[in-house]
């Protein structure tokens, strides 16, 4: 009788024949058929060697014994640094019930559309309809234009042989969906009833921004309106691969196109004939607003201002054509607010003059019967978000129209400062009168109640006064479990922006500087903020954040001692940001350096208290009139022609 063979996970069973005549074969599949599990969870001297560990703690049996340092180790797999690298995540694309929901999603409708093509109709003379009319099919030349469209592409895009449409298209439109379209449209409605309800008291509703639905469904009676968001989706393309100068090509070939449909029109602005004989609208403002997020995306490029002005000079003209239906109204307002914001946050930086965008619904109200109907209680656009009690935050602007209001009135009452038709008593009255409108904007809610600090994990304190934040190293914790964190982190931002226009108030408005008291504090206490929101979270929406690090970076003192480290943040902050952003954090970059390097060498610790003395006072007496203040000597530049 043929004894039982043991194997141990070391051992191994020789293939040679046995003895007693048998073959061998029989004892190895013996051996082989007995399997010998192994936890996934042993120590790392038992998984090296492939042996099975009774998972004792804090040290096994087998590494006591042996003398081995016996050590537990649980690796962590993230499902976002799985999907960089193009794998699924744990058992996905394993699960058959996962087969179809792939089969539904999106990439597999682009994958099916690259074997989708126009056939041309050979024999129209010889198609009969029912019913039919003359008008009920029209003939351009070799196709016939369908009842209804069967794709979004362009028809006449597929004229040109210069495109891989099996790439250039889908890429293109694909990273615009995914990518600026969330810049643009964050955040719709605050859904979370806890913060609503308890934290906010319904004191805040939210405006939608550029609906990608609503873009691509007007895109269809205006297909250089599709060309110019292919060209922008191409442009931004350019900047991610490996191939930037084909994607270039494809950007500058897509906005070709949509030009060429707007040859007519750019000829009359460059010739820069009387504004009223210029007929626009809206499809004309929205292209030239994609111009401007082209350039801007272009590195900052200064064309941006000059298709600004252009705008600006369509919006004048008295044969501007009104919107007639609400999808048309509401692009009209999107276009009307984004050029009001770009120009206002850019003219801190270059001290520009002011368009007035938003004046224009408030002027032609009347004259709109969809401008009357749209209104409440007569009111014009302008008055309903200006003049309006309440908080109306515009989602992709990131806060108020009334604070993005109060930014350009300051840049507006700075340019008085050297101006001598105003008294320093009128000068501080205006100036008074938008300070209180600034605190008027506070959120009726108290943050500090949902924040911790944290300066280690054996000292944890809670915030007690916004006025009492010393800011150190330690970070911020939102502990309420009540809430949604990307909305908080979404409001929180709001206060961010408020609080960064205070700091441009007093730098620009006043005597203030980085060493400043209020400043210094409430540069650090955003600081905080900025790094809750942005380093320690991931939103799409944090691109908004710009101005504000942008505002705070130029504001570090040199005189601090944690400047330096303040200084790091910073670039941190534009780093993150830079992934999101509209393109312009390069050229932001650029002016922050410039003006640490301008502050480094023109202040010392000795001759910063001599210099504040002498801003103080002009010659002619005034404090706040007819000298160049802190922000105008290191950081204001009408060369800039930034966007933030």
């Amino acid at each position: 009788m043929e004894s039982p063979v043991l194997c141990s996970p070391s051992s191994s069973v020789s293939s040679e024949p046995s003895s007693n005549g048998s073959n061998g074969r029989g004892v190895r599949a013996k051996s082989t058929s007995r399997t010998l599990s192994r936890s996934r969870f042993g120590c790392e001297q038992c998984k090296a060697r492939r042996l099975k560990c009774d998972e004792n703690k804090p040290e096994c049996h087998r590494c006591e014994v042996k003398g081995f340092q016996c050590q537990y180790k649980i690796t962590l797999q993230f499902r976002e640094d799985l999907e960089k690298k193009g794998k699924k995540f744990g058992r996905e694309g394993v699960w058959s019930k996962n087969k179809r929901q792939d089969r539904d999603n999106f990439q597999a409708l682009i994958a099916k559309s690259k074997i989708s093509y126009y056939l041309g109709i050979s024999n129209q003379d010889s198609l009969k309809f029912i019913n039919f009319n003359f008008n009920d099919v029209k003939n351009y030349g070799n196709y016939l234009e369908p009842a209804l469209q069967p794709s979004i592409i362009p028809r006449d895009l597929f004229e040109f042989s210069c495109f891989d449409y099996d790439s250039s298209l889908n890429y293109a439109l694909n990273y615009y969906v995914g990518h600026i379209s969330p810049i643009l449209n964050p955040i719709s409605n605050i859904s979370n009833d806890f913060l609503q309800r308890e934290v906010l008291h319904g004191t805040i509703t939210m405006s939608p921004g550029l609906n990608i639905n609503e873009l691509v469904q007007y895109s269809q009676n205006f297909t250089h309106i599709f060309y110019l968001v292919l060209s922008l989706g191409s442009m931004y393309l350019s900047k991610l691969t490996d191939d930037p100068n084909g994607w270039l090509a494809k950007a500058e070939n897509f906005q070709r196109l949509g030009l060429n449909q707007l040859y007519d029109l750019l000829l009359q602005l460059e010739l820069d004939i009387n504004e009223d004989e210029i007929t626009a609208s809206t499809d004309i403002l929205l292209s030239f607003t994609l111009l401007i997020l082209y350039e801007i995306a272009n590195d900052c490029n200064a064309k941006w201002t000059l298709y600004l002005k252009k705008c600006k000079k369509m919006m004048n003209s008295k044969n501007f054509i009104y919107p007639t239906s609400d999808l048309e109204m509401s692009i009209l307002k999107f276009c009307l607010e984004f050029l009001f914001y770009q120009e206002s946050m850019g003219r801190t930086a270059c001290k520009d003059t002011n368009s007035f965008f938003l004046n224009f619904l408030n002027k032609n109200h009347k004259k709109n019967p969809k401008l009357i109907q749209d209104s409440e209680d007569g009111k014009s656009y302008y008055d309903q978000v200006i003049n309006c009690e309440g908080t109306v935050m515009i989602s992709w602007m990131g806060c108020d129209v009334k604070l993005v209001n109060s930014i350009s009135d300051i840049t507006d009452l700075s340019f008085e400062r050297v101006n001598k038709k105003i008294t320093e008593q009128n000068y501080l009255l205006l100036a008074h009168n938008i300070a209180d409108r600034l605190n008027s904007m506070k959120l009726n809610m108290s943050i500090q109640d949902f924040l911790i600090e944290m300066g280690s994990f054996n000292n944890i304190t809670a915030i007690t006064a916004e006025d009492e934040v010393e800011v150190n190293n330690s970070d911020l914790l939102i502990y309420n479990p009540n809430i949604d964190i990307e909305e908080f982190c979404f409001i929180l931002s709001c206060e961010v922006k408020r609080l960064s226009t205070l700091v441009y108030y007093e730098c620009c408005l006043l005597t203030g500087s980085p060493e400043v008291a209020f400043v210094n504090k409430t540069v650090k206490q955003i600081f905080k903020y900025l790094k809750l929101i942005v380093l320690k979270n991931d939103f799409k929406w944090s691109s908004t954040l710009i101005w504000s690090v942008f505002m705070n970076a130029v504001e570090i003192s040199v005189l601090d001692p944690e400047c330096e480290s303040y200084r790091y943040l910073s670039l941190q902050l534009l780093e993150r940001l830079e992934v999101y952003s509209l393109g312009n954090v390069n050229k932001a970059r650029e002016i922050i350096l410039n003006v640490w390097k301008k502050r480094d060498l023109n202040l010392n610790e000795t001759m910063a208290s001599d210099l504040h003395k002498s801003r103080n006072h002009n010659v002619n007496g005034n404090r706040y009139l007819g000298y160049k203040n802190d922000w105008e000597l290191f950081v204001a530049d009408e060369n800039y022609r930034i966007s933030l």
